[in-house]
C-alpha cells in the first residue's frame, strides 16, 4: 500500500505541534466504537520509534529504521471488542541525525480497518496529543553518534496514560504537505514479537555519571 491508500481512507501524518522538540517522547490517543467484536487490520508508521497500545495492552513496537521521506509501516492484526475501543501510541522523536537514523519528520500515520475494509480509525487532527511527563524532554545527550540519545525516566511522574483523562491534551497537528511528499511501503522484515514478561532481580544499583 502506498501513501495514497492511507490518504484516501482519511489517514494523515500527525504530530504534537509545529514546533517539535528533538529528543522528546510524544503520546497520541484515539477512542472509537465498533458495532461488533472483530479482528481488524492496523497499519502504523512513526518517526522515529513507537510503542502501540490497544485497549491498554501493548500490541507492538519498533519502527523499522528507514528514511524521513521514504517510510515503512507495520501491519498488526488486532482484536477489537464491541463498543468503545482505544488506540494509544507512544512516539520518541529524535530530531537529529545518527548513524542508525536520520532526523526525520516527527509525525505518525495510523489506519485501522475492519474485516470488510471499513475505516474504524484514521490519524487526523481529532486525535489527542501530549508530551510524556515521565521522560525528560529535549536533553539531547548522546550515547554515541550511532546509538542515539540517553533517555532519563522518572517513575514518580509516570501515569497510566492509556486510561488518563485526555480533556487537557491538545489536538494533534497535521504535517504540512509543503515539507515534502512521503512514500510508504510495508516494513521488509517482521516486527519484534512480544513474549511473556521475564522475572528479574537487581544485581547492583547506583549511579553512573559521565564526566566528559
Amino acid at each position: 500500500m502506498d501513501e495514497q491508500f492511507f490518504i484516501s481512507n482519511g489517514a494523515q501524518w500527525i504530530r504534537h505541534c509545529d514546533e517539535l522538540i528533538p529528543d522528546t517522547c510524544y503520546l497520541f490517543r484515539k477512542d472509537f466504537d465498533t458495532v461488533e467484536a472483530c479482528t481488524g487490520d492496523l497499519y502504523l508508521s512513526a518517526d522515529f520509534d513507537f510503542v502501540l497500545y490497544v485497549n491498554g495492552t501493548e500490541t507492538g513496537r519498533g519502527q523499522f529504521s528507514d528514511y524521513p521521506l521514504k517510510k515503512t509501516y507495520t501491519h498488526f492484526s488486532v482484536p477489537f471488542r464491541k463498543g468503545k475501543n482505544q488506540i494509544a501510541v507512544y512516539m520518541h522523536y529524535r530530531g537529529e541525525n545518527f548513524s542508525s537514523g536520520a532526523a526525520g519528520i516527527g509525525a505518525m500515520l495510523c489506519l485501522v480497518l475492519d474485516p470488510q475494509k471499513n475505516v474504524l480509525a484514521a490519524s487526523s487532527a481529532d486525535w489527542n496529543a501530549e508530551i510524556d511527563p515521565a521522560f525528560e524532554s529535549g536533553t539531547r545527550v548522546r550515547v554515541t553518534s550511532q546509538l542515539g540519545f540517553v533517555m532519563t525516566y522518572h517513575a514518580e511522574r509516570a501515569a497510566d496514560w492509556t486510561t488518563a483523562d485526555v480533556s487537557s491534551w491538545k489536538n494533534a497537528v497535521i504535517r504540512p504537505e509543503s515539507e515534502g511528499k512521503v512514500t510508504l511501503e510495508e516494513r521488509p522484515i517482521p516486527a519484534p514479537i512480544l513474549g511473556e514478561r521475564m522475572n528479574m532481580t537487581y544485581v547492583k544499583k547506583g549511579f553512573f555519571r559521565r564526566t566528559e
